[in-house]
């Protein structure tokens, strides 16, 4: 009976929530560019409460692809948005090579610096599976995303 009140008052919280959000998004803005360290992406807001990006990040013989998912929970100064993120890892370096994959839930906030420039941060415990030949290595990691977008429009 306990978990059925927490479970009430976190599913009310979350419409409170949603329901608060202002259904403003700045001047519109629908495609941007994010640019991350070591990532780069493209955002596409689908409304005013959901967006989808996909990622590519390189560097040390690794090639990552990533696709997100946002719900903007809070329009305020600045955004509120929790999300989920799905993506697959492949790896050539030294003398190891396989592939693997990646999938994390992430809360985070988007300032707008200027109409179109924002800046995003997010924090997630992702969990990762790689497997070279007949090893496989997988766990759980904390991350954090930091980026730079610009809305075309």
């Amino acid at each position: 009976m306990k978990r059925l009140i927490v479970y009430f008052f976190i599913l009310l919280a979350i419409v409170i929530l949603l329901t608060q959000a202002s259904q403003a998004q700045p001047d519109g803005n629908k495609l941007g560019i994010n640019v991350g360290w070591p990532y780069v992406g493209v955002k596409y807001n689908l409304s005013d409460l959901f967006a989808a990006e996909i990622r590519y990040a390189n560097g040390e013989g690794i090639d990552f692809y990533a696709g997100r998912m946002y719900l903007t929970v809070l329009h305020t100064t600045p955004n509120l948005f929790v999300g989920c993120e799905g993506g697959s890892i492949s790896f050539n370096s030294n003398d190891m090579q396989g592939t693997g994959y990646e999938a994390a839930l992430f809360i985070g906030t988007e300032y707008f610096i200027l109409k179109r420039f924002s800046i995003s941060l997010d924090i997630s415990p992702m969990f990762i599976g790689v497997s070279s030949g007949s090893t496989s290595v997988s766990g759980f990691e904390f991350t954090v995303n930091s980026s730079l977008c610009y809305y075309l429009f």
